[in-house]
Parts: structure tokens; C-alpha cells; sequence
């Protein structure tokens, strides 16, 4: 690719091309396995068809956020155009590039989804404090739920449905609405439940609006019998329980209405295993890992809270390059993120996200490295011999000046570090 040099006539940005395009690593995303080398920095952000067009050589680029990389994860959906732009120095457009995602190049999770019968379902009634009613075929205008979970390590989606019915008017004609929450305790059994003892309703849980999808309306006209199965999704507390342990979910399960003489009823457990109240989930199961691996063939190593192996003079993006999941890294000094082309050192972070949620962070640790600089040198063993006269080392300035691996700071340290400044030793990384 030859890239057109500035003039005053405003000319079309080249074309670029040559991207090999194939499915990501992680539910919903794409990737390219090849970017172009020698022509500077790609960027790229993703839109509708025709949401952006060719710009002119030297547009400003800051309309493309994110910065393009070998076999990083691109979310996705079929149809979608990733706009792509090669950018100087001054973050000015050079060439530019239109890419379609393919369905095939996407990657989807094919987790198997799993539906769990309420174990247990119940109301209570004010009017009645100390009836037990719980075991009564239709659910009444509200209902405490119990689910038990198994074979699940990690939740994608998931949703209650309660299949719930109406004399005398539709759903969408009443304003109805229905709400979750979460109950914390989970030992109240639906055979001695009663108003009195029922327990305590907590936060409220819902990640969404409901939705009702209706089934169908039986009867004669004026006495019309309406059926619907009413989804609710609790996504992130069923998540919560799950990554905490805990099997059985509990919640409660209630409806406004702006019609004051309102309420449905639901069928429970009891009443049919067909229309019975039910929790469906879909687990996670990205084949993608939720940490920092380094690549085979690099240097680097991973472990506790710290990354070792980087070697003096070592750049973010050669660093980034090190890890096989380098789906989104972000690198930084002192909470400031750096370019690729900056050197890295002794206290960076390297946090890796996942739709912008974070997934793991540790800290590198370049052995000799005391000033965060990325580099060894004189002003490293000032720093060593201030320290310890301080007795000031901890954390990854403690792992970068503890040469001889003794998880102390020591004269010796300092000595080893000397010797290898003067050039008769040499720091092992």
C-alpha cells in the first residue's frame, strides 16, 4: 500500500485491504488474525452501513476510538461495518477501509440452556395472618419462589416465567406490570409459610422491563379467559448467587396495576408440571479465558498479582502482543493510559476488560526497575539505597528490587544491581 502524501487538493483516502477476517474468541465478536504492517496505527469503531464514508487524506480520526490489533475480540452483529482508518503521528486519517462482519465470522456461545421447575412456590394473605395457603394450586396476586440450580458455573442469562392467567381483561388493557425480588432466606417452606412468618423481601432484582407474551383467550364474549407466560429477568442476582455458591434462588414475585380491584393468579407447582413457574438459564461458557495468559512463545509469566519477564525497554504494544487473550488490555502508568508505542516498567498495571467490565489486572514488575521508568540505571540504585535506609520497599517495588529472591530487601540486592550496572552481572528477568 502506498500512501498518497498531503496536497492542497483534497484527495480521497487509499483503500485499505488484505485483513484476514474470521470468528473471536468470546460470545457475539469477530476478529482479524492479520493487520497491516509499515503504515502506521489502525483505528477503528463499528456502525450501521453507510453511517460513515470515505473521508479525505488528513480527517481527523478522532471519530474511531479504539485502536485495531491482531486477534482482539470485535463485538458484533452480522450486517455491521467495522470502519477502519490508518492514522500519522497527528492522529490524521491516512487510508481507510469499509469491512462487512459475516455472520460466519462470528463467534456464538452454544451453551445449552437449562430449565428449573419452582422446588417450592407459595402466597400469603394479610387478611388471613396465620393461614398456610402455600400449597394451593393457583398462586394469588403475588408468589414467593424457590429454585434449586445444578450443573451451572457461571450464568449468562436468566429468567423466571410464570404462566399467569386473567378473567375479564387483557394484560396490556390494565397497565400491568410485575416486579421481582430477592429474598435472602431461603429456609421458608411453602407447607408453613403464613403471612406472620413470611420472610423478608429484599432489593429489588429485575434487569429489564417484563415481558408478556400472550397465549390465548378462551371463553364467550364478556367472559373471556386471557393466558399469558410473563418473563422476568434476573440475570445479574442469579449470576450473584451462583459465583457466591449458592444453589437455591428465592425470590418474590409481585404485580401493580393501576386498577385497584386487579390481580391474577399463576399456576404453581402444584397445580402442573407443564405451567408450573420455572427459571431458565443460559450458562457462560466463552472459550475464551477470564485472565492473562501469556502467548507460548513469549518471555512473560503471570503470577499472584504480578507479571514478570518484560524485558528493559519493552513497549505497551510489544507487551500486549505477549498475551494470547488480548481481547481489550488496557495499559497504564499511574492511572494514564499508554500508547503502544510507550515503554513499560516496574508499577504499570495491565488490566484486562471484557465489554468494558474488568476481568483481571496485575501489576508488572521489571527486576532492577525501581523508578517505573522501563529502563536500569544509576538513578535505580539511588533509589535502592533510599529505600533501604527507609526500609520502604513493598508490593512491586519489593519484587523489583529483591534480585537475589530472597522476598527481602538486602544489601545484597543493592550489590547485584551495582554489578550489574558496572557490567559484571547480569539481572535475570
Amino acid at each position: 500500500l502506498t500512501v498518497a502524501p498531503a496536497v492542497d487538493d483534497p484527495q480521497p483516502a487509499p483503500e485499505l485491504g488484505g485483513f484476514i477476517w474470521g470468528q473471536g474468541t468470546r460470545d457475539g465478536t469477530t476478529l482479524t488474525s492479520y493487520v497491516l504492517d509499515g503504515i502506521g496505527t489502525m483505528k477503528y469503531v463499528v456502525g450501521a452501513e453507510g453511517e460513515i464514508t470515505r473521508p479525505v487524506t488528513g480527517t481527523d480520526a478522532s471519530a474511531y476510538t479504539n485502536t485495531l490489533r491482531a486477534n482482539q475480540n470485535i463485538y458484533a452483529e452480522p450486517d455491521d461495518h467495522i470502519y477502519i482508518a490508518a492514522v500519522d503521528d497527528n492522529n490524521k486519517i491516512t487510508a481507510w477501509g469499509d469491512v462487512t462482519v459475516k455472520e460466519a465470522n462470528i463467534f456464538y456461545d452454544q451453551a445449552i440452556p437449562f430449565d428449573f421447575t419452582a422446588t417450592e412456590d407459595a402466597f400469603v394473605r394479610s387478611n388471613q395472618p396465620d393461614n398456610v395457603v402455600g400449597t394451593w394450586a393457583n398462586l394469588d396476586g403475588h408468589a414467593y419462589l424457590k429454585f434449586t440450580v445444578s450443573e451451572i458455573e457461571a450464568v449468562k442469562q436468566a429468567v423466571v416465567y410464570l404462566h399467569v392467567f386473567k378473567e375479564w381483561a387483557p394484560i396490556a388493557d390494565l397497565d400491568v406490570t410485575f416486579e421481582a425480588y430477592a429474598v435472602e432466606d431461603t429456609s421458608w417452606s411453602e407447607k408453613t409459610m403464613t403471612y406472620n412468618n413470611r420472610p423478608e423481601v429484599g432489593t429489588e432484582v429485575l434487569d429489564s422491563a417484563p415481558r408478556s407474551d400472550f397465549l390465548e383467550a378462551t371463553g364467550e364474549t364478556g367472559q373471556l379467559y386471557y393466558t399469558y407466560w410473563i418473563a422476568l429477568d434476573v440475570t445479574e442476582y442469579v449470576r450473584e448467587c451462583v459465583e457466591s455458591g449458592q444453589n437455591v434462588i428465592s425470590l418474590y414475585v409481585s404485580r401493580t396495576s393501576n386498577h385497584s380491584s386487579y390481580s391474577f393468579s399463576a399456576d404453581s407447582h402444584e397445580n402442573s408440571n407443564v405451567n408450573a413457574p420455572y427459571l431458565h438459564v443460559v450458562p457462560a461458557t466463552s472459550s475464551a479465558p477470564d485472565t492473562l495468559v501469556p502467548a507460548e512463545d513469549s518471555a512473560l509469566t503471570v503470577a499472584d498479582d504480578y507479571i514478570t519477564g518484560v524485558q528493559p525497554g519493552m513497549t505497551a504494544g510489544a507487551l500486549r502482543a505477549g498475551f494470547t487473550n488480548c481481547d481489550e488490555i488496557l495499559i497504564e502508568r499511574d492511572g494514564v493510559q499508554l500508547a503502544d508505542s510507550d515503554v513499560v516498567g516496574t508499577g504499570c498495571t495491565v488490566t484486562m476488560l471484557d465489554k468494558g467490565s474488568t476481568l483481571d489486572c496485575k501489576t508488572i514488575v521489571l527486576r532492577g526497575d525501581l523508578n517505573g521508568d522501563g529502563a536500569i540505571n544509576s538513578t535505580d540504585a539511588l533509589v535502592a539505597s533510599q529505600y533501604m535506609l527507609d526500609s520502604g520497599f513493598e508490593g512491586a517495588l519489593l519484587a523489583a528490587v529483591d534480585l537475589d529472591r530472597s522476598n527481602d530487601a538486602s544489601a545484597n540486592d543493592l550489590l547485584m544491581l551495582r554489578q550489574h550496572l558496572i557490567g559484571i552481572a547480569a539481572i535475570v528477568q
